[in-house]
């Protein structure tokens, strides 16, 4: 009995020291204490505005003011004393720092301030990082994120995009080019000429995200738009008004014969029939008195 004892008892030991030292294993290589930041220095505009298409444009981009916050189990930690460096490549730089021990299960803010002197660019950029998108950058016990030249490009730039419904078409359909990384403020592009086809009137113009019409567009360009042209049937209000009008006469016939039923059965007997029943009443009851007396 106390050899079984001793053997269980070492058992449970080895158990329990195993068990401690995978999950330090894995404590260990979860948590992460360094963040590289690894910025691209170029970014290729392909800008497409007004319907015409500008050849592709490198730009050189930098970001200043790097500052990470890290948030994890409800508490937020902030850095911003990086160490800068240049990347091998030399297409742009690498900003590093220690941090307090992480998990991939913790969420990073990335933000500063995107500078572009070719572009007239100057504005704040801030990026979020979070669940499976976080892991990708999770090494042993780094975390090595890449700014790359679409991210940024994606920041700086809108779409606006233009549809027609099956109503029309556009003007100079084959060369028709869609309006495309348009850098933020830029003027918005001009409307592109559209046609109706046979049959079909111009509703107008109607943002897609809202399915409300556009009676005033911006000045400049601040988000993605989509913005669809709008049809109807030439013939669809004529439609409308010719029916309306079947509705009314319709209407009235059958108010016609409901005033005829009305006059139908609640009829009333003509004034003089109902003076003269007084009177055959008045004549029987004098006969009566008169028969009375006699006898």
């Amino acid at each position: 009995m106390k050899k079984l004892k001793r053997v269980c008892a070492i058992i449970l030991f080895f158990t329990i020291f195993n068990f401690n030292h995978i999950y330090a294993n894995e404590y260990n290589y979860d948590k992460i204490t360094n963040v590289n930041i690894h910025i691209d220095g170029q970014v290729y505009i392909d800008t497409q505005i007004n319907g015409v298409s500008v050849d592709y444009k490198k730009s050189a981009i930098e970001i200043s003011n790097i500052s990470i916050e890290i948030e994890e189990n409800g508490e937020k930690k902030t850095y911003t004393n990086f160490k800068e460096s240049n990347n091998s490549d030399s297409t742009g730089k690498v900003y590093s720092i220690d941090t307090e021990p992480f998990s991939s299960q913790a969420k990073i803010i990335i933000k500063g301030q995107v500078l572009s002197d070719e572009l007239n660019v100057n504005m704040p950029f801030e990026k979020e990082y979070k669940n499976e998108e976080l892991k990708s950058f999770l090494t042993s016990n780094e975390c090595n994120i890449e700014i790359i030249s679409r991210d940024l490009k994606n920041f700086m730039t809108y779409d606006v995009i233009f549809k027609t419904e099956e109503g029309g078409t556009f003007q100079d359909e084959q060369n028709y080019i869609e309006h495309t990384s348009i850098l933020k403020n830029e003027k918005f592009p001009t409307l592109p000429q559209v046609i109706g086809k046979e049959g079909y009137e111009f509703l107008g113009w109607y943002d897609e995200e809202t399915n409300e019409p556009i009676k005033t567009f911006p000045q400049e360009v601040t988000k993605d738009y989509t913005i669809i042209a709008k049809w109807q049937p030439q013939n669809s209000q004529d439609t409308v008004q010719t029916s309306t009008t079947k509705d009314e006469n319709k209407n009235n016939e059958v108010a016609e014969l409901n005033k005829s039923a009305e006059n139908m059965y609640s009829h009333n007997p003509p004034k003089t029939a109902v003076e003269n029943n007084i009177l055959i009443l008045i004549v029987s009851y004098i006969i009566k008195l008169t028969v009375d007396v006699r006898l």
